[in-house]
């Protein structure tokens, strides 16, 4: 009879938090579906996002007659879903023996570059003292006309005037070269901000 009673009382003790232990299992299954569906949907947008990258076979290098200045003309491809949309890159460049001393240029392209359309974006480069040049080339999108998510993408090559050819930079090149282009990038905060 004990056995009943106290089977009985617990019974009682679960009738009175039924409701509140349902309205709780309710709230946690709302929450992890709106979870869910939010994951499901940045995955989705990610997936679908734009992609810009560098085609470097679809790059081009042209020399000088006199082999003084190298027009490098770089094909730029959207390779995403969506179209990439504020398209803009910063090209800079210096001397391999004078890293400091960097040049620059600044473009904005035509936009919005669909998928998988291509783009030429050309920089000159005169040789002046040096035969090898180290060149960083950043580019940033949106994935969105206004406000969208924004992507940055860069790219580290070494121009050799003797053999005439456009290469990656070898690690220890990156290395050397970086600290003046985080530098070079903070003065142009500085300056415009």
């Amino acid at each position: 009879m004990s056995k009943l009673n106290s089977l009985q009382s617990l019974s009682n003790k679960i009738g009175q938090w039924r409701l509140p232990i349902l309205i709780i299992l309710i709230l946690g299954s709302v929450i992890v579906s709106g979870y869910s569906i939010q994951s499901n949907y940045a995955n989705y947008q990610a997936q679908n996002r734009p992609i810009v990258v560098f085609n470097l076979q679809n790059s081009k290098l042209t020399m000088s007659n006199n082999n003084t200045t190298a027009t490098i003309d770089f094909a730029v491809q959207n390779i995403g879903i969506n179209p990439a949309y504020n398209v803009y890159s910063t090209i800079c460049w210096a001397s391999e023996s004078q890293l400091q001393n960097i040049y620059y240029q600044e473009a904005a392209t035509v936009n919005p570059i669909q998928s998988p359309n291509q783009i030429t974006l050309p920089v000159e480069i005169v040789r002046h003292s040096s035969d090898r040049w180290y060149i960083y080339y950043l580019i940033k999108y949106s994935d969105a006309i206004d406000k969208g998510t924004e992507y940055a993408e860069d790219y580290w090559y070494s121009l050799d005037f003797n053999t005439q050819r456009l290469s990656d930079l070898l690690p220890t090149q990156k290395l050397a070269f970086q600290p003046y282009i985080d530098e070079f990038f903070a003065k142009q905060v500085i300056q415009h901000g």
